[in-house]
Order: structure tokens, then sequence, then C-alpha cells
């Protein structure tokens, strides 16, 4: 959870006698709180171990990351990336073509995801920044617990989520369809029964002589 300012320049000698003539500084300042360090840095290994970003694995020793895929209006990939990191180095791979719009593959050929070549080239360049450093571990999760937020915006929606398909052809509108409501049920009266006429008895049948 420590942030660092960016610099290009790590170290100027001289080189005749190799004196080192300037040197950067970092001042690291604490940016996340460690719990919470330690349990995004626990869920983004998942994404490495069992998720999209399982071919930054090669690595071989302990990584976390996240993988990343952009498309353009044809729905053709345009970019794709890899962020990932060690307890040791942070580093970022990113494939793009002309101005950032163009097609990646040209062919849909689903390689160009932010979890294939990105991932696979992380995990190349890596191997060789890491030669010769011990292999550590992450700090286990803290399972920070906390109630979650009752308001606020729900997140945009991510596009194909790594899996290639055709947009809805009104993304990108806001705007969300309304649904008339249902009319109420008019309550109605079971019909009234017919009414009963009295009818007058007919006069009486006399005996029979026997």
């Amino acid at each position: 959870g420590m942030a660092n300012k960016w610099f290009i320049v790590a170290k100027v000698t001289r080189g005749s006698d190799g004196k080192v003539l300037y040197e950067h500084e970092s001042k690291p300042r604490r940016a996340v709180d460690e719990d919470i360090d330690h349990d995004v840095s626990y869920a983004m290994q998942q994404v490495v171990q069992v998720g999209t970003g399982r071919n930054a694995s090669a690595l071989g020793r302990p990584a976390a990351g996240k993988t990343g895929t952009a498309t353009n209006a044809s729905d053709d990939v345009s970019s794709s990336w890899f962020v990932g990191y060690t307890p040791q180095v942070a580093t970022a791979v990113m494939y793009v073509r002309g101005k950032g719009n163009e097609a990646l593959d040209g062919g849909y050929l689903d390689s160009y995801y932010g979890g294939t070549y990105p991932a696979k080239t992380w995990a190349a360049i890596m191997s060789g920044v890491l030669e010769g450093m011990p292999t550590e571990s992450f700090p286990p999760p803290a399972w920070v617990d906390g109630d979650a937020p009752t308001e606020g915006h729900a997140p945009a929606p991510s596009g194909n989520g790594g899996n290639k398909k055709k947009r809805d052809k009104n993304r990108g509108n806001d705007e969300q369809p309304s649904v008339a409501p249902a009319p109420e049920p008019v309550p109605t009266l079971p019909p009234e029964p017919p009414p009963v006429v009295p009818t007058t008895p007919g006069p009486p049948t006399p005996p029979a002589t026997p």
C-alpha cells in the first residue's frame, strides 16, 4: 500500500571512475491501508491462479494482476493489457495499434485479449527482471469486514467481459427503457340473481267418486 512518485533516471555515474553523480532517492508514502492492500493482493492473485490471467502464472512465483480488453465501434479488439506485480516489482503490458482504435487481430482471433498475449508477454519480461531475486510470497489476506455502500453509482457495463460477442446497438445510451406500470385491477361485482316471481297455486283437484 505504499506509493512513490514516478521517475526516469535512477542513477548517473561517471564513466572514467564510476563515481556516482546522481542517485534518485525514493520517498514512499502510504496510499492504502495495509489490511486493504493485503485483501486486494489476495483478490488479484486469484486472477493469475484461476482467472483470466492464468497465462501470467508461467512466471513460476507468486504474482497478482488484472487483465483488460477494449473494443472499438465495430466490436473488434482495439487494445488489451495486463498489469501485474510480485512483492518486489510491478509491470504493465499493453497492446495497441495506430491511434488506439484500430483492430488488433484483424480476424477475430481471441489471442489478443488481455489474458493471452499481454499476460504471456508480462510473464516473459518479468522472468528476466526478477532473475536472481529471491522468491517472495504475499502477506495473507486480512479479511477486512464492512458494509457495502447503500448509495452511489453502479459500475458501467464492462463490454465483452473477455468473451467476443456483439454489443447491443444501443450501447452507450445511458437512458434506461421505461416500463409502463401495469393497470390496477378493477374489482367486479358478482351478477345479481334473477328476481323470483311468486306463482299462484291452481284449484284443488276433487276426490274421485267410488
